[in-house]
């Protein structure tokens, strides 16, 4: 094992994630994360954790590896194979488990993965867990006695129990006789279950990106690549469109006429319904990338934004603290129940097409008047993306950018928790004054790191 790289935290906004064959994602590397994991819950009455994954061809050795580490500290595992991250977080409580992993590299390329960690009440694992995993990474591997290895338990009718879960999340049961859908699997863990899903609540379902080989994960398709979703429901003249990401637990809008519509109007659609119902609602919780068009449609309803630091586990705390019922990401991580833990694409889907069948209108039509103001992302590669917080000449040239903007200019420059890029999101009322900033900033950011 690359003993040097454990002394860096393999955690980033959202579990473990990075390139296949480099630490932590090697079969060494997770073997080690399953012992240090297995390590945390040794002392407890169930040592029970449930390991499932996505469709990436790099999933079967690494979750073999987490299984076997898991084994050696003395817990028993539970393999559920190939299920949306959701599903593993509502199994988790299901069955009473300790802790449930995921390997999954999300939305990211194939060559990449990840594992993502659950805790018993199937929220994220708090940074406290993280620390302790991290720091076991850089002790010796000690397996437990031989009369005291972990086992591996009899498979459950995961797959069903899950499936069974989303149908009668909404009661009375969501009728879908008569509506056309578009779903785009993303070639992921959704590839047969989502179709299946909807199809048994009475929809016609088209489904694209649902033939996964181990290496198409979001190629062209998905919610980070939603125009061949767009095309085909203007083609088929369908009623509505959702993309899911690979691991499910992201979903993105196509209305009717095309139009891509990301969290930030499926948050207002949830909100609008609970104000034409005339049901109160205090607050909403997204992130610092939330679009400021998406906060002043709140207002008008009455509504407040309150906003997070990126990651769906601040959106989840903070909903929690709150006791607020709906949140979530521009990119499609939603919080739409009381009691949700995490992100869910399958069951946001369902919720939406309960909103539309309530307000008897169609998706575009419930978002009309939530204008957005011109926004530009920009995404620059780096080795480090650390190197944004870690550098103080690094920070006083992207603060004097910020402090020379014009007074309807928004500039937010972050690291990414999930990839090796730097995440550059300006935003205004005038779209080349936009434009302009995210270019300079970028610029910048690219001759710093070209100089060092």
């Amino acid at each position: 094992m690359d003993v040097q790289s454990s002394t860096h935290s393999v955690f980033g906004t959202d579990g473990i994630r990075g390139e296949v064959g480099t630490f932590p994602l090697t079969t060494e590397g997770c073997g080690k994360i399953g012992w240090a994991t297995g390590c945390e819950i040794i002392d407890s009455t169930n040592k029970l954790i449930l390991i499932g994954r996505d469709t990436r061809n790099s999933g079967l050795v690494l979750e073999e590896a987490l299984k076997t580490g898991c084994l050696n500290a003395g817990a028993n595992v539970l393999m559920v194979g190939v299920l949306p991250t959701p599903a593993i977080a509502y199994l988790v409580q299901e069955c009473g488990a300790s802790l449930g992993l995921v390997v999954s590299g999300s939305h990211n390329p194939a060559t990449d993965n990840g594992i993502k960690f659950f805790s018993s009440d199937g929220s994220k694992i708090n940074t406290a867990v993280e620390q302790r995993i991290q720091t076991r990474l850089s002790e010796p591997t000690t397996a437990a006695e031989y009369s005291k290895l972990g086992q591996i338990l009899p498979v459950i009718d995961a797959r069903n129990r899950y499936k069974q879960f989303c149908q009668s999340i909404i009661q009375p049961r969501l009728e879908l006789n008569g509506m056309h859908l578009v779903l785009d699997c993303a070639n992921g863990a959704c590839s047969q279950l989502a179709p299946e899903i909807f199809e048994e609540l009475g929809a016609q379902v088209t489904a694209i990106g649902n033939e996964p080989d181990g290496t198409n994960i979001h190629v062209g398709c998905g919610s980070t690549n939603p125009a061949a979703l767009a095309q085909i429901v203007v083609e088929q003249k369908a009623d509505i469109g959702f993309a899911f990401d690979g691991d499910g637990d992201r979903v993105i809008v196509v209305d009717s006429t095309g139009q891509v519509r990301d969290g930030d109007y499926i948050l207002y659609a949830f909100a609008k319904e609970r104000y034409l119902l005339g049901a109160s609602l205090e607050g909403v919780v997204s992130t610092v990338m939330a679009n400021f068009g998406l906060e002043h449609a709140l207002a008008r309803l009455g509504t407040r934004l309150e906003r997070v630091d990126v990651g769906d586990r601040n959106v989840q705390q903070r909903l929690a603290k709150r006791k607020w019922l709906f949140g979530g990401e521009p990119s499609g991580h939603i919080y739409c129940r009381a009691d949700s833990t995490t992100g869910d694409s399958i069951v946001t889907a369902m919720f939406i097409l309960q909103t539309c069948q309530r307000l008897n209108s169609n998706f575009e039509s419930i978002v009309a008047d939530l204008k957005k103001l011109p926004a530009k992302l920009i995404s620059v590669p780096v080795n480090r993306p650390d190197q944004l917080t870690s550098s103080e000449e690094l920070r006083r040239q992207i603060a004097r950018c910020q402090e020379n903007c014009e007074p309807a200019l928004r500039v937010n420059v972050r690291p990414s928790g999930t990839e090796p890029v730097v995440r550059i999101l300006v935003e205004g009322v005038d779209a080349k004054l936009v434009e302009n900033k995210a270019t300079e900033v970028a610029t910048m950011i690219v001759k710093y790191i070209a100089e060092k």
